[in-house]
């Protein structure tokens, strides 16, 4: 019995000499140091008829290397011979066939190899080299790599948010004003800098978000964003992009008029909940959190978004350089699809804005995310702002712990006392009534605490120097000690007038035997017990010694 099935269409093909391969695509820089740049790049969509055999590596315009077509799809080239704080502008071409006769243009890979590569083409070789389209520039700069930072990974983070809610519309383009305090940010001793969405967006602020990819924002342009994030890297700072995933804005109408065709990238209303609040008939499955009704929003159990979402990412981390990320309105979706976005650049700090006051909801959220994901403490800022504004700290100590998600999982809690959002919102009132004494008394608990401190960008830029010189002294304290997400504390005192506590920043088990820091706020005065102690910093209702 025949096997074999009917024959395919004919085509005709006329054979001649190959063309012109098209340019290589995604030229990326992988690594760079001080002595060395490596870049990669993916092999181009045309070419040109006939398979490629080698790439050119131009650097500043002038042929450097040949490197081997080994594997199909990616390849890379580590470049050695740079000097340090250089830059230098990469280019690749694409061969169909070997390098001229007599070239001199090493190899990429070891001699020997390279004479094996080539044997296996040259007897069937006999046309001339073709050499295919220069792919884009890529510009690289010889420095140490900025370590990229992670949850719980032992360092004195400090978190700065850079902007507040009317930052996008300062007249020198808010980029370039955070740009021209990087200086100061470094000495303040922080090590991330939290800026604003950086999308096109319908609204000013950034979080309306509409073409993903378009950076164009009233923040400033793209390459002022790319070369604040490269200067920040150069003052070893991250940069931590604020992701606005929970919902989105269209840029055109469907059949029915609603907004539900977006661009860039390209969806349509099977991207939309379809228990959307804005009416449309959204084709996707239920919210899988909190429906907002400023946008509509994105169905995250969709594999085309949850695909796009992670592209994204890798775009924003691989190409425009952050390296740590922001959820805004992390209520909103599900907690396990941001711990597959997170997980798929590779895990570096992350924090959800997970409004919610209530610790277990948010021990909840961080324990979804398994790692992944850590949490604005809200339920430590509203307690907190209530025991400082009423000089009252009973309320900071639940049961032995600190009265928050800092208290049950210290290395998932990003700590703060003011964001762009209670800075302006009708329902929020500012820190202590925004009284300079309250805010220091707040930001001693917090950069003395376990947790990642975040400090709000008005204190540090416009408070005064007053102001500054006492979170200067603070950030001191904290980096000079090696007070840390998980280091260990022991309250000695919460009550009326008085919270007083030990820290022991290499040990999450704290005694005031083996304590090196202490702290007390409130107007009740209190000093350590032991010896060795000295003031590190002090003012109104506040103090922090050292040993």
């Amino acid at each position: 019995m025949k096997q074999e099935g009917p024959p395919s269409d004919k085509i005709r093909v006329r054979t001649g000499e190959p063309g012109k391969p098209s340019a290589p695509s995604e030229l990326v820089c992988l690594k760079h140091a001080e002595n060395s740049i490596t870049i990669s790049w993916k092999s181009p969509a045309d070419h040109g008829g006939t398979p490629i055999r080698y790439y050119r590596i131009y650097k500043d315009g002038i042929p450097i290397a040949f490197v081997p077509a080994i594997t199909a799809g990616v390849a890379s080239f580590v470049d050695d011979t740079v000097s340090s704080h250089q830059s230098y502008l990469y280019q690749v071409s694409a061969w169909c066939n070997l390098p001229p006769v007599g070239c001199s243009l090493p190899c990429s890979v070891g001699d020997e190899n390279a004479r094996r590569f080539a044997s296996l083409f040259a007897a069937s070789i006999t046309s001339s080299p073709i050499e295919g389209l220069l792919s884009e520039p890529l510009e690289a700069r010889a420095v140490d790599m900025l370590r990229v930072p992670r949850l719980n990974d032992g360092v004195s983070h400090i978190l700065l948010q850079g902007f507040n809610w009317v930052s996008a519309r300062n007249e020198n383009g808010w980029y370039n004003v955070v740009k021209s305090k990087l200086g100061d940010i470094k000495r303040l001793g922080a090590t991330i800098i939290w800026l604003p969405p950086p999308t096109e967006s319908v609204s000013w602020e950034g979080y309306m978000p509409t073409r993903w990819y378009n950076l164009q924002s009233k923040y400033g342009s793209a390459e002022d964003l790319k070369d604040l994030i490269r200067t920040a890297a150069a003052f070893r700072l991250s940069c931590c992009v604020d992701v606005v995933a929970n919902h989105r804005c269209a840029t055109r109408q469907d059949r029915n008029g609603h907004w539900t065709v977006f661009e860039d990238p390209s969806w349509g209303p099977w991207a939309v909940v379809c228990n959307n609040l804005q009416g449309y008939k959204g084709e996707g499955s239920f919210d899988t959190g909190t429906l907002v009704d400023c946008a509509p929003d994105i169905d995250h159990t969709n594999r085309q978004v949850q695909k796009d979402i992670k592209a994204w990412l890798n775009w924003l981390v691989h190409e425009v350089g952050y390296t740590a990320v922001r959820l805004d309105m992390a209520g909103g979706y599900g907690a396990s699809f941001q711990k597959q976005y997170i997980d798929s650049v590779d895990r570096p700090f992350a924090v959800g804005e997970y409004w919610d006051g209530c610790t277990e909801n948010l021990v909840n959220y961080v324990r979804a995310g398994q790692g992944a994901l850590a949490a604005f403490d809200f339920a430590l800022y509203y307690v907190l702002k209530r025991c400082v504004e009423s000089q009252d700290f009973r309320e900071l100590n639940a049961s032995g712990n600190i009265n928050g998600l800092v208290g049950v999982e210290p290395q998932l809690a990003v700590t703060f006392i003011e964001n762009h959002d209670t800075d302006h919102l009708d329902y929020c009132s500012t820190f202590g009534g925004g009284n300079l004494d309250a805010v220091l008394q707040g930001y001693t608990f917090i950069l003395t605490h376990p947790g990642v401190p975040c400090i709000y960008w008005n204190y540090f830029s416009d408070y005064g120097p007053y102001c500054r010189q006492k979170l200067q002294e603070l950030c001191d304290v904290r980096i000079a000690m090696g007070i840390h997400s998980t280091s260990g504390v022991y309250m000695a005192r919460t009550e009326p007038g008085l919270y007083a506590a030990y820290l022991a920043p290499r040990s999450r088990d704290c005694r005031p035997e083996n304590a090196t820091a202490a702290m007390k706020i409130g107007y009740r005065d209190w000093s350590p017990d032991g010896h060795g102690w000295t003031i590190a910093t002090c003012g109104t209702n506040f103090c922090v010694w050292t040993r």
